[in-house]
């Protein structure tokens, strides 16, 4: 394996304001969460076939599990982070270019990770309306919401890997 220069790189604008919009929105489901969680039936729908039918049942306690699932895909990101020397980079890559290199992939690990929270954090919300019988978890806006994530997440890696093949 081969051992990169270790480079510390100081965070953008743009990366500090997707932090801050991800921890809003964080906080924003607990808060959501919180408000509603007095009008949850104790057994909620956990899962749905794909006509949106729920087909089983558990605690309202899961819809936490949403939440913490949104959480730990922020934190998972952030540690990554800090890490872009363990990152796979053409052979090109020298102590010359390094930070260049680890700016473009930082860059394009927090739009990954804004992404992704912006998706979980609607996840976790419809999963929290349907459980309050509020609305079908499994609505007419679930497909094509989950196209529109993933058809993001692809441009965007594209986007930074054509990035990438510019870097000298």
């Amino acid at each position: 394996m081969v051992e990169h220069p270790r480079i510390r790189v100081k965070k953008t604008k743009t990366e500090s304001l997707h932090d801050f919009l991800c921890i809003i929105l964080f906080l924003g489901l607990l808060l959501y969460l919180a408000f509603i969680w007095p009008h949850l039936p104790d057994q909620i729908s956990i899962h749905y076939d794909l006509q949106g039918n729920a087909n089983q049942w558990g605690s309202k306690w899961l819809t936490l599990l949403m939440i913490l699932l949104t959480f730990l895909i922020f934190l998972g990101f952030t540690i990554v982070r800090k890490y872009p020397h363990k990152f796979h980079y053409p052979s090109r890559l020298t102590k010359e270019n390094a930070e260049r290199f680890y700016q473009n992939a930082n860059r394009m690990n927090s739009w990954l990770k804004f992404e992704n929270i912006i998706f979980f954090s609607i996840l976790s919300k419809n999963f929290i309306d349907s459980a309050a019988n509020t609305s079908n978890f499994m609505n007419d806006t679930f497909f094509p919401l989950l196209f529109i994530w993933i058809f993001s997440l692809m441009v965007t890696i594209i986007y930074f890997l054509v990035q990438r093949r510019h870097i000298q």
